[in-house]
């Protein structure tokens, strides 16, 4: 199935990524304009470790298996915490959770302050 990102588990060895890394790549896929980052209210320097972790991930490269199972791993535990239900995630339709962040902003904005804890 060219083009899916299959998410059952089979991505392996889970990636040790810190919160602001997690928020980063979340942030990256949903897009900051999606009315979560406006609920977040960071603070100065909490906003500094998130550019920092945007820049410690580096270009995203959707082919580099390391990087699409980091980001697999990053949408899972945002849809396990938000508890919508999915076996698969389409690259080319994004909008699906997108849709979804504009309909519960402020179930995505506590992930990412769970995640910014850290």
């Amino acid at each position: 199935m060219d083009g899916f990102l299959k998410t059952d588990g089979s991505v392996g060895s889970p990636v040790a990524l810190s919160g602001y890394q997690k928020a980063a790549i979340l942030l990256g896929e949903i897009g900051a304009d999606c009315g979560v980052l406006s609920r977040l209210g960071l603070t100065p320097e909490q906003t500094k470790k998130l550019n920092k972790a945007f820049l410690s991930l580096g270009h995203y490269n959707p082919y580099n298996k390391f990087q699409a199972n980091r980001e697999i791993q990053v949408l899972e535990e945002t849809m396990n915490n938000l508890s919508f239900a999915y076996s698969q995630v389409e690259k080319k339709k994004s909008s699906e959770l997108q849709n979804k962040v504009m309909m519960e902003p402020e179930q995505v904005a506590d992930v990412l302050k769970m995640w910014l804890r850290d």
